[in-house]
C-alpha cells in the first residue's frame, strides 16, 4: 500500500515541479543575458509562475493586455512529460486492470489543478494577472489527457473500445488520426517553402530587433516555441480559410497586407500574393486520398468502408478544431489585434478534404460486393458443373454396366441358340434312322418334324438354360470353347433314334405305336390335336435327348 502511494505521489510531483523548473531555467538565462532586466533569484521564480501556467494554455494578462497566443511547443513538451510520467507509474504499479490506470489519471489531474489554482493565487496582482478558475480548470484537463495517453499505452484498452465501438469506427478513428498528420505536414511543407523564400527578410528583422546576445537569444526562443502555431497557421491556409495577424489576411485566394511585429518567424508570411497558390489545394486532397487508400481494403463492403471513411473525417475536423483553437489568440491592445484561426471553418474544411476523396477513393480502389456476389455465383456454378459432370461419369459407368450385362446376355442368347440349334440337328438325325427303319409308317418327315420337333423351339430355348449339363451339351461348343464332332454327335442322336425316339412321342400323343402303320401317307395329323400336347412333348424329348447326349 506504502509503496503504491509512493509511486502515485510521484506522478502527481514530477511532471509540476520538471515543468516549472524547465520554465524557471529558461526565464532565468533569457534575463541574465538582457540588458536592464531582473535576473534575481527572487524575480525568476515570481515570472515562472505565469509562465507555468502559460505552458498550459492558460491565458495571463500583462499590464492589462492579455497574451492569449500562447506557445504549443512548449505545451507539446509537457504534455509528452505527463504522458511519460503516466506510463511509468502504471508499469511500476504493475497492474493490467484498468481500475489502476484511472487511479493514476485521476491523481495526475488533480494535481495540475491544485497547482494551477495556487499559482494563480500566488501571482502579484501587478503586472501579471491570472484568472483563477482558468488556472485550474485548463491544466487539470490538459494533464489528464496527457495521462490517459500515456497509461493506455501501458494497458491493452482495444478490447475495451471494441466492446463499445465496432472495428469499422476503430478503423476510421486510426485513419482520422493519420488524416490530422497528413494535414499538419501539408502545413509544415507550405512554412518551410515560404520561411526558405524569405530568408533574407528573417535575417533583416534579427539585426533590426535582436539588440544584444540577450536579444538575440529571447528572439530565437521566441521563435522556436512558437513553430507548431505557424505549422498551424498554414494548416488553415492550405485548407482554404487561411488566417490571419492583425491587419494581415492570407488565404489561397487572396492576400491583405500590413505591418507585422518584428518577429523573426513571421518574416514567413507573403508580402505579394501568388497566382499559384491555390493549387496548394491538393496537398488536402491527397491527404484525403492517402485516408482513401488506407481505408481501401479495410472491409469488403463499400458501405462499411465509407462509415470509417465518415469516421475519419470527423476524427480529423475535431482534431483540426482543437489544435487550431489553441493556436490563435489575442495578442493585446495595440495596432497588432490577434491572430486569428477560423478553427471552426478550417473543420469543415478538413473534413471535407479528408472525407470526400477518400470515400471515392475506398469505393473505387476496394472490394465492391458487386465482384463478391459474382465470384460467389461462379463458384456456385462451377461446384453444379462438377457436379453434372460427376453425375454424367456415374451415368456412362452404368450404361457401361448395362451394356456389358447386356453383351453377356446377349452371349449367353447366343450359346443359347447354338444349343438349340444343336439339339435340332441332333433331332434331325434321330428322325433320319426313324425314316430308315420306320418307312412302314409311311409318314412324312417334315409332317413328323411339324408337329413334334419343328415348332417348340422357344420351349427349347427356354428349357435349355435351366439345366446347365443340357446347356452343356446341347451347345455347338463346349464349355472349353472347342467344336464338338458333328459324327459323334449325330451317332449318338442315331442311337437314341433307333431305340425309342418315336415310341415316347407317339406315347405322349396318346396313341399305340402300333397304329402308325394304319396311317395314310402323306396325311398330315389332325387339325383338332391340341399343339400345347405338342410343346410339352417336344420340350421333355430335348430334355431326354440331352440327358443320353451326356450320359453317352
Amino acid at each position: 500500500m506504502v509503496a503504491r502511494l509512493r509511486v502515485l505521489l510521484a506522478a502527481a510531483t514530477l511532471p509540476l515541479v520538471a515543468g516549472y523548473v524547465a520554465v524557471a531555467a529558461v526565464l532565468a538565462g533569457i534575463a541574465a543575458t538582457a540588458e536592464q532586466a531582473d535576473a534575481s533569484v527572487p524575480g525568476v521564480l515570481r515570472a515562472a509562475g505565469p509562465g507555468w501556467l502559460a505552458v498550459y494554455q492558460v491565458p495571463v494578462s500583462i499590464d492589462g493586455h492579455e497574451l492569449g497566443v500562447l506557445p504549443l511547443a512548449a505545451t507539446a513538451a509537457i504534455f509528452a512529460l505527463v504522458a511519460k510520467v503516466a506510463h511509468g507509474a502504471v508499469a511500476r504499479l504493475g497492474a493490467t486492470d484498468p481500475a489502476y490506470p484511472l487511479m493514476v489519471i485521476a491523481v495526475i489531474s488533480t494535481a495540475h489543478g491544485l497547482a494551477g489554482g495556487g499559482v494563480a493565487l500566488l501571482v502579484l496582482p501587478e503586472p501579471v494577472t491570472v484568472e483563477t478558475g482558468a488556472a485550474v480548470v485548463v491544466p487539470a484537463l490538459l494533464a489528464g489527457l496527457a495521462a490517459t495517453v500515456g497509461a493506455a499505452r501501458r494497458v491493452d484498452l482495444r478490447d475495451h473500445v471494441r466492446a463499445h465501438i465496432d472495428e469499422a469506427a476503430v478503423r476510421g478513428l486510426r485513419a482520422g488520426l493519420l488524416g490530422v498528420a497528413a494535414l499538419v505536414a501539408a502545413g509544415m511543407l507550405v512554412l518551410l517553402v515560404s520561411a526558405a523564400l524569405s530568408v533574407g527578410t528573417a535575417r533583416d528583422t534579427f539585426a533590426e530587433y535582436a539588440l544584444g546576445a540577450g536579444g538575440g537569444l529571447g528572439m530565437l526562443l521566441l521563435s522556436i516555441v512558437y513553430l507548431p502555431n505557424a505549422v498551424l497557421s498554414g494548416v488553415a491556409f492550405v485548407t482554404g480559410p487561411g488566417f490571419s495577424i492583425g491587419p494581415v489576411s492570407v488565404t489561397p485566394f487572396g492576400l491583405s497586407g500590413g505591418a507585422l511585429p518584428g518577429v523573426p518567424l513571421l518574416a514567413a508570411v507573403p508580402e505579394q500574393y501568388g497566382a499559384w497558390w491555390p493549387a496548394l489545394l491538393a496537398l488536402p486532397a491527397c491527404a484525403g486520398v492517402l485516408v482513401g487508400w488506407v481505408l481501401r481494403r479495410s472491409d469488403p463492403q463499400p458501405v462499411v468502408r465509407l462509415r470509417s471513411v465518415t469516421v475519419a473525417g470527423v476524427c480529423a475536423a475535431f482534431g483540426c478544431l482543437v489544435l487550431t483553437s489553441m493556436a490563435g489568440g489575442q495578442l493585446g491592445d495595440g495596432g497588432i489585434g490577434a491572430m486569428e484561426i477560423p478553427a471552426a471553418l478550417v473543420s469543415l474544411a478538413a473534413f471535407g478534404w479528408i472525407a470526400v476523396p477518400a470515400g471515392l477513393v475506398s469505393w473505387l480502389a476496394g472490394p465492391r460486393a458487386v465482384a463478391a456476389e459474382a465470384g460467389v455465383d461462379a463458384g456456385e456454378e462451377d461446384d453444379a458443373a462438377e457436379e453434372d459432370a460427376a453425375e454424367n461419369d456415374l451415368a456412362e459407368n452404368d450404361a457401361a454396366g448395362i451394356g456389358d450385362g447386356a453383351a453377356d446376355d446377349d452371349a449367353a442368347d447366343d450359346g443359347a441358340e447354338d444349343g438349340d440349334g444343336a439339339a435340332d440337328d441332333a433331332g434331325e438325325r434321330d428322325g433320319d434312322p426313324v425314316g430308315d427303319t420306320g418307312g412302314d409308317t409311311g409318314e412324312p418327315d417334315g409332317d413328323t418334324d411339324g408337329d413334334t420337333v419343328g415348332e417348340p423351339d422357344g420351349a427349347e430355348q427356354l428349357a435349355a438354360p435351366a439345366d446347365p449339363v443340357a446347356e452343356q451339351g446341347s451347345g455347338g461348343e463346349d464349355r472349353d470353347g472347342g467344336h464338338r464332332d458333328p459324327e459323334a454327335a449325330g451317332e449318338s442322336a442315331g442311337e437314341q433314334g433307333d431305340t425309342d425316339t418315336r415310341g415316347p412321342v407317339r406315347a405322349a400323343e396318346g396313341e399305340d405305336p402300333e397304329d402308325d402303320e394304319d396311317t395314310p401317307a402323306g396325311e398330315d395329323t389332325p387339325a383338332g390335336e391340341d399343339s400345347g400336347t405338342g410343346i410339352a412333348d417336344a420340350g421333355e424329348y430335348t430334355a431326354d435327348a440331352a440327358e443320353r447326349t451326356a450320359g453317352g
